[in-house]
């Protein structure tokens, strides 16, 4: 039984949405409460929905955006404890290859263009606040965070929204444009890992993307306290 908890623990401590919620089991004392939590991921099999209340996060006003680019990927991943640690609102990793093709899309912006890229990666990093005040001073921490790592390129964090959005707009259009550009005769695949964030500054989450896979195309991670989300 303990070895079982364990287990259950290590899992659901992250981002899980396949299959029963077990977790419930061990967070609930209530049966409503666990039955409630164990639907969660049951598609349907427990019960139906048939309405429900959403409780929605307001939209923060006051947004910055920048990129933080590294070496390589390893160094890229070595900053994620770091990173994660100072609350960036989001963090999502491009590899080499991300880079490369992201720098052959319209309008691509000067922070991903402008660099020669080897083996560089970058992470693709912003804070969110309710006032601008909060926002300056999320703003200072990332810029003080960024002075103590070995950046391939200058970072400022911009609240532009026309650079923002091109931000954006580049990373998401990634998939879209390696599956355009892929073999003949092969697929573009599209998968999701979660791996603990601690595998940031190890080999673990290097591993965990085989960039010489046919008709792969660039890796996206996602970072957050509850796990890394591997996207292929």
């Amino acid at each position: 039984m303990p070895e079982l908890r364990r287990i259950i623990t290590e899992r659901f401590a992250m981002k899980n949405t396949m299959g029963y919620g077990i977790n419930a089991l061990l967070d609930f004392d209530q049966p409503a409460d666990v039955l409630a939590h164990l639907v969660v991921g049951s598609e349907g099999t427990l019960t139906f929905v048939s309405s429900a209340v959403f409780r929605t996060v307001p939209v923060q006003k006051h947004v910055a955006t920048g990129l933080l680019t590294a070496p390589s990927l390893q160094a890229a991943t070595a900053m994620l404890p770091g990173v994660v640690q100072a609350g960036f609102a989001a963090v999502e990793l491009l590899d080499a290859r991300s880079l490369l093709t992201a720098q052959q899309l319209a309008g691509s912006p000067q922070e991903i263009a402008a660099p020669d890229v080897q083996d560089h990666a970058a992470l693709l990093v912003e804070q969110r606040a309710d006032s601008l005040e909060e926002l300056e001073h999320k703003v200072r921490s990332g810029a003080q965070l960024a002075e103590g790592l070995s950046l391939s390129a200058p970072f400022e964090m911009t609240t532009e929204a026309a650079r923002r959005a091109a931000l954006w707009t580049t990373r998401k259009g990634l998939y879209a444009a390696v599956a355009e550009a892929r073999p003949a005769g092969t697929t573009a695949l599209l998968e999701d890992v979660v791996v603990p964030v601690a595998w940031g500054g190890g080999d673990g989450l290097r591993r965990s993307w085989s960039p010489g896979a046919a008709g792969r195309g660039p890796p996206s991670r996602t970072f957050g306290d509850n796990g890394t989300s591997i996207g292929a």
